[in-house]
């Protein structure tokens, strides 16, 4: 199927803006009744306290006071407004009605997922008028950032702790029915609660905000960071469980050294030619029991990758701790 007609987005939509564009009409219209049944925190906050933390391709990131619970104070929280391509094209439009379903699908998966190492959904809310209109996303807010802010501010603590929170969650997902790819693991996807503890966002998230990019092929590689990226990611746009694998061996390379996968390359057009060349993201050193693990997580092929229940079984071996070799930058 291709893009449709305009006449037949406008029959679509129930709540028709004539502020914003049609693409947008037709992803707010398909973000509120694609959502019913999850808490809409709509007109819970005070906007005025709502400080700008992080903007991204899709989204801008506040942290916001929301009172969640009628009645009950309010309480800090992660307000992720979601900002799609506005366009009237058709192939756009389409685009867009196929990456709200998408979405959709995915943050009612995650409203369910109740785990210590992945962050916990609250809600959803539209916010603003007329032009301003936006989708938002509601989750806990985690004050101590991601894990390279948390490592700055608390360069003492166990790294080794934090890598086996993040295989925890990512067990976690690869063991729901049916597995859940995380598709976008990297540092800035792992956030720090107030107890120190690891835990995992964005899951599936930017993979669906990509779908509109992906369809009229203005992205090659959709809803992730190269340099994190496995060799099937970007040479074939394939995302699974095993090169969620290979993300999470990258990332540790980031939390164990301090330093970036592939440290000596900072031209995307390079990463691109040693990641498509199989290249190894690291120097393993492989006297160093956990340098060997982390070494298999990015092997090229996906066959030569453990799984995330054998790395958290390497990962509790008493013998990790022998010859640890950390390179903080």
């Amino acid at each position: 199927m291709g893009p449709e007609s305009s006449s037949t987005t406008e029959e679509l939509m129930t709540n028709e803006n004539p502020y914003v564009d049609t693409a947008t009409n037709v992803f707010l219209d398909g973000f509120r009744n694609g959502l019913s049944g999850v808490l809409d925190v709509s007109g819970k906050f005070d906007h005025r306290t709502k400080v700008l933390k992080a903007s991204g391709g899709y989204s801008h990131v506040y942290v916001a006071y929301c009172e969640v619970v009628p009645g009950t104070p309010r309480i800090q929280v992660c307000y992720k407004e979601l900002r799609p391509g506005a366009s009237n094209a058709p192939e756009q439009i389409w685009g867009t009605r196929k990456m709200v379903k998408h979405l959709t699908q995915e943050v009612k998966i995650w409203k369910d997922l109740k785990h210590p190492n992945i962050i916990e959904f609250i809600g959803y809310a539209i916010e603003g008028e007329r032009s301003e209109e936006r989708a938002i996303l509601i989750s806990k807010w985690c004050k101590n950032g991601d894990v390279v802010e948390y490592l700055r501010t608390h360069p003492d603590s166990s790294r080794i702790q934090l890598l086996r929170d993040m295989a925890n969650g990512l067990h976690y997902l690869h063991s729901q029915e049916p597995a859940i790819v995380h598709g976008d693991l990297k540092p800035q996807n792992v956030l720090i609660n107030d107890q120190g503890m690891a835990q995992l966002c964005d899951f599936g998230l930017s993979r669906a905000m990509n779908e509109v990019s992906r369809i009229i092929k203005t992205s090659t590689v959709f809803g992730c960071t190269i340099r994190y990226s496995a060799p099937e990611v970007i040479i074939e746009e394939i995302k699974t469980m095993k090169s969620d694998i290979y993300a999470f061996g990258c990332t540790s390379i980031q939390i164990w050294f301090g330093q970036h996968p592939f440290p000596r390359i900072t031209n995307d057009q390079r990463l691109f030619d040693a990641i498509g060349k199989y290249q190894a993201p690291w120097m393993w050193d492989s006297k160093m029991p956990l340098e060997r693990i982390l070494s298999l997580c990015c092997q090229a092929h996906q066959e030569d990758r453990p799984s995330i229940r054998d790395i958290l079984q390497q990962l509790d071996n008493p013998l990790i701790y022998d010859l640890r070799r950390v390179q903080l930058a």
